[in-house]
């Protein structure tokens, strides 16, 4: 886990799970946004990241709609959050 997740447990232990495990919990937009702050990742950054486009993003981050989990997860992954089971 990076540093930054050390020293700021920003996103709650039940968005980390795995999807199949009985606690998880989607992520809020906040725990979103602030994964994004973490890593210095714009909207476009994590569009480009998990192929879509940064209106989507947009609409992740303001609560219009729900980050699907294989977008959340591949973040995840990409900030070191979580390792591939």
């Amino acid at each position: 886990m990076p540093a930054f997740m050390l020293m700021t447990p920003r996103i709650k232990k039940q968005s980390l799970q795995a999807f199949y495990h009985p606690d998880y919990q989607a992520p809020s937009t906040e725990e979103l946004r602030e994964l994004m702050k973490d890593c210095a990742w714009t909207g476009a950054k994590v569009g480009a990241l998990v192929g879509v486009d940064s209106r989507t993003v947009r609409r992740w981050t303001g609560g219009e709609r729900p980050i699907p989990y294989s977008a959340w997860r591949l973040l995840l992954l990409y900030a070191g959050v979580v390792k591939v089971e």
